[in-house]
């Protein structure tokens, strides 16, 4: 089911809230001004007690409208602006700038991230496709039929210029829609938790339609799910660090630094904790030798231990990463030996061809020494 989001409407609210609080500062300033000109009468009327009774009064009444003012409007203040939602208009106006041509996105096998300017485009449209016609009334990502994840993987492809056929490529889009599809669900969950009965949350549904809310409803106030929500928020709980880059991922951040700097930046760079800075400083040697590589640095701050590595790259562990240097420094230890074996096995053919041409010239010399002695045995037997 096709759920089209509210657009707009967000500055017409904030210009309408505004004008409601600029109409209760005048109301309050008008009913303070009316106070102090009553008091002013009062005092020009006052006679004897009913002078002073006046005067208090007048004077409470205007301390109590001064509070008014303090409570209502100064401490209220204006309303928070709140991030709203992306709709995939800024890519359309980009678009429509191309002459309606696809947007490019640089997203190369190293990395593993899209990068360059349009990168968050591509990041904020991956979200609304989601919310747009991700289907919800499933258990997990797992269960969306491949029909809908290809379909939204369309409507991404048909304004970005990416070649799917490509790994890389395919794997960060797919990875990129399951990622959303949690972290809209998350928002879901807790529009549901804002309700104290299912009851009451099915009946004030999210923005989707309401059969995926009420299948949504029953699956958050199902034992089986609260039993594994509670256990992902202890594993949560755990993390070292968390993203703080905004929409833009390590690797566009890394992207935009290598180009201004013309240098090109390791992962340390991307942390400025004083303890790695520290653990860099304490393992580089005197002539600039660093003994430890900044993989390492970060692994030893962040932790070793299973998962993944906090890194600019998606999905990779911090023992395949350590796996892979050990393997990558084993096999170049083998391609040194086997170029050193190759050397030693050239120098043995040639010791062997030598040792072969002696042998040749011994059978040669041989065979002539065995003629040469064969005319001497014939030369010295008598005649018959």
């Amino acid at each position: 089911m096709e759920r089209v989001e509210k657009g707009g409407g967000l500055k017409k609210v904030e210009k309408r809230i505004g004008e409601k609080k600029k109409k209760e500062k005048e109301i309050a300033l008008r009913a303070m001004t009316s106070v102090f000109t009553y008091e002013r009468i009062s005092l020009w009327q006052a006679k004897g007690s009913e002078s002073l009774m006046t005067l208090q009064f007048s004077w409470s009444l205007a301390l109590l409208f001064y509070l008014f003012y303090i409570v209502f409007v100064l401490v209220k203040g204006e309303p928070k602006k709140k991030r709203s939602k992306t709709h995939g208009k800024n890519s359309d106006k980009l678009q429509k700038q191309l002459g309606g041509l696809k947007i490019q996105i640089t997203l190369t096998k190293l990395k593993g991230k899209p990068t360059g300017p349009n990168s968050s485009f591509l990041v904020n449209d991956i979200g609304f496709v989601v919310r747009t016609y991700a289907p919800l009334n499933v258990k997990q990502w797992r269960n969306v039929e491949k029909k809908d994840v290809d379909k939204m993987i369309e409507r991404i492809t048909s304004k970005y210029d990416m070649d799917m056929s490509l790994t890389h490529v395919s794997t960060y889009i797919k990875n990129a829609l399951q990622r959303r599809f949690v972290d809209f669900r998350h928002k879901l969950k807790k529009h549901f938790d804002s309700f104290p009965t299912l009851e009451e949350a099915k009946q004030n549904k999210h923005e989707d339609g309401q059969e995926e809310w009420n299948f949504l409803c029953d699956r958050y106030a199902s034992d089986q799910f609260k039993e594994r929500s509670n256990k992902n928020a202890i594993n949560r709980s755990h993390l070292t660090y968390n993203h703080k880059g905004g929409s833009k991922s390590f690797s566009a951040h890394e992207e935009e630094i290598e180009a201004k700097t013309g240098e090109q930046l390791s992962a340390i760079d991307y942390f400025e904790a004083e303890e790695m800075l520290s653990m860099k400083n304490e393992t580089t040697l005197p002539d600039g030798t660093v003994t430890l590589i900044d993989d390492e640095i970060v692994l030893g701050v962040l932790g070793h231990k299973f998962g993944y590595f906090k890194g600019p790259s998606k999905s990779v562990s911090r023992e395949d990463t350590m796996l892979d240097k050990h393997l990558e420094e084993k096999l170049e230890t083998q391609q040194q030996e086997l170029v050193t074996t190759k050397q030693e096995l050239v120098e043995t053919k040639q010791e062997l061809g030598e040792a072969k041409q002696e042998i040749q010239e011994l059978k040669e010399n041989q065979k002539k020494f065995e003629e040469l002695l064969h005319k001497i045995m014939e030369g010295q037997q008598p005649p018959p």
